[in-house]
């Protein structure tokens, strides 16, 4: 893409005094960062200029539109010879890319964890064991936003959500759900006030651990998720508080 986005600059700004779109795709790659230099959270982050991706898109596009037909203007041959030549390099570089992504890439730790295949996979384990279950508590070693992970894995009714008890804390700048409906989860102390009131509500409550091997000293799990190279990343173990 760099050699056509390069393209396309030198001639959006060759044309920019003529043409109206030369001008707004040079403005639209101007304001590209944006979103993140006008963010109000401290330091850098690729996905707040996310929007502004279809700008180079659109650059590289146009340096490739109007290179070959500079380039037929004056010779059809290597106009053509040019377009083959691209069509070639991105057919090598898509090709390369699916075989990664879809093969060594989502076995490496690294992906694995980021993505939390790990949660995923336990949530969809315990979805169909919910009705029997009347807590359920997940750890947070080594996630982001883990609750957010589960509405997907548990396959939580949108309805359910706005209608059950909630618990939204502030922890170091960030907005955690400690807790919705019967899933909790374990930020530092904050889970502990809600299990205690579990524990003195008079009742033997079935309840339900996800988390890391030896956390919390439990043992003996139900079920165990592995990531590819078999090593144990979670445990689900049954409980009574």
């Amino acid at each position: 893409m760099l050699p056509l986005m390069i393209a396309g600059m030198v001639f959006a700004v060759a044309r920019a005094g003529r043409s109206r779109a030369a001008r707004l795709l040079l403005v639209l790659v101007l304001v590209y960062p944006s979103g993140d230099i006008l963010s109000a959270y401290v330091g850098v982050h690729a996905l707040r200029s996310a929007p502004g991706i279809p700008a180079l898109t659109l650059l590289g596009g146009y340096g490739l539109a109007a290179g070959i037909a500079w380039l037929w203007s004056r010779s059809r041959l290597l106009a053509r010879a040019a377009a083959a030549a691209i069509v070639l390099a991105a057919g090598a570089v898509h090709a390369r890319y699916l075989v990664r992504y879809f093969g060594e890439y989502n076995e490496r730790p690294e992906i694995y964890h980021g993505y939390h295949t790990d949660l995923l996979e336990a949530a969809q384990w315990l979805r169909p064991r919910l009705r029997d279950t009347d807590a359920t508590f997940w750890t947070t070693i080594d996630m982001n936003e883990p609750w957010a992970v589960t509405l997907i894995g548990l396959d939580h009714r949108p309805a359910d959500w706005f209608a059950e008890p909630r618990d939204r804390q502030v922890l170091r700048g960030w907005d955690v759900y400690v807790r919705y409906g019967r899933q909790y989860f374990m930020y530092e102390d904050l889970w502990r006030p809600w299990a205690e009131r579990l524990r003195a509500n008079g009742r033997a409550d079935r309840t339900i651990f996800v988390v890391r091997p030896g956390e919390l000293g439990l043992r003996d799990p139900i079920h165990v998720i592995r990531r590819p190279d078999g090593r144990e990343v979670l445990w689900i173990c049954q409980a009574s508080l």
